[in-house]
């Protein structure tokens, strides 16, 4: 069994002030593999983005630990902890690039910061610029370049100095979807071409269905579920993971009858009409209240909630059919406000 890049262990973070304290981070534990596109997400204050900071120690844990390449971060002098953290680039929202560097120089500053000489620097820099496909932009001032661009140049500074993790916190939104397309399948490609590991922290679901291996979705400052994103697609345990996948829409679904089923389909079934024939096999109608298609990791992955008559008869010989074809079913109620 391989150890994890990234193990945390029963983490904790509270933050305390005069009149008031904050656990926002409760008791987590993740192991993150090498070559892994790990997402985690959560809605607003769910406490991701502290989660993503205290994996490099910008915050210091309250409780628990992070390990980072089998060494226990807690026990580290300052020099050691900011060697440990050159192995951890991290790219921003805003992309934090210094308006009053060229797009060049910004990806040399870490390398200058490390003593490396200016030639050197800007080889390493230009090689970095021309994997990010922004060579001809290189003498460009932050304020001459796209939201996209910018991004980019905020990934190849991280990457100056060879990190073995990459640490993206909600990367992608500040972007139009274009560019965040764009930017994830970059991201993808120095994944698959470097074998640089990457963690991504987003609230947004169609971030990790379209780039991430695993999940694990954050809620109050808990893990509620994590597994591999088609697992996790496909059959979501906890409250807020169904809310995330189905999306805001399921809310103004009516749940006002019993007997509300989802429905999930795998690429497999997806192209085929498993709603008529269910229909033409058993001749009971059913109500189609919300449908949805994501695709994952080039698969489609289908949800959609049904209502079926208030026939008990009628709604068993249903339930049967779907249990004779393997499709996943299971009841699902209206979700708080």
């Amino acid at each position: 069994m391989t150890t994890p890049i990234i193990s945390i262990q029963h983490l904790q973070k509270s933050f305390r002030g005069k009149n008031m304290s904050v656990d926002a981070i409760r008791d987590v534990s993740i192991d993150i593999e090498a070559g892994e596109i790990y997402g985690i997400i959560g809605l607003s204050g769910a406490g991701k983005s502290t989660l993503v900071r205290c994996i490099n120690y910008l915050e210091k844990p309250t409780a628990g630990e992070i390990v980072f390449d089998g060494r226990k971060l807690s026990g580290l002098q300052p020099g050691e902890l900011r060697s440990v953290r050159q192995q951890m680039g991290m790219i921003f929202q805003q992309f934090q690039l210094l308006d009053q560097r060229t797009a060049l120089r910004n990806v040399t500053f870490p390398l200058e910061i490390q003593g490396m000489k200016k030639k050197a620097a800007v080889q390493r820099a230009m090689e970095l610029l021309r994997i990010v496909e922004l060579e001809e932009r290189a003498d460009a001032y932050p304020t001459q370049l796209s939201g996209g661009q910018k991004q980019r140049v905020a990934i190849a500074r991280a990457l100056a100095t060879n990190p073995k993790v990459l640490l993206c916190d909600e990367a992608t939104s500040a972007l139009d979807p274009n560019t965040t397309n764009a930017i994830l399948a970059l991201l993808k490609k120095l994944n698959r071409e470097l074998g640089i590991t990457i963690v991504i922290i987003t609230h947004e679901m169609d971030v990790i269905s379209h780039i991430c291996d695993k999940v694990a979705i954050i809620d109050g400052g808990r893990i509620a579920e994590s597994g591999k994103v088609s697992d996790i697609f496909m059959e979501p345990k906890s409250k807020i993971g169904q809310e995330l996948i189905l999306g805001n829409a399921v809310k103004d679904v009516s749940f006002s009858k019993k007997a509300c089923y989802r429905i999930s389909f795998d690429g497999r079934s997806s192209g085929e009409p498993v709603l008529s024939d269910l229909v033409l096999a058993t001749r009971i109608p059913v109500n189609i209240l919300y449908a949805q298609t994501r695709d994952v990791g080039g698969t489609a992955r289908d949800h959609m909630i049904i209502q079926l008559p208030e026939d008990g008869g009628q709604q068993a010989e249903i339930l049967n059919y779907l249990n004779a074809r393997h499709i996943p079913y299971e009841e699902v109620t209206a979700y708080d406000s």
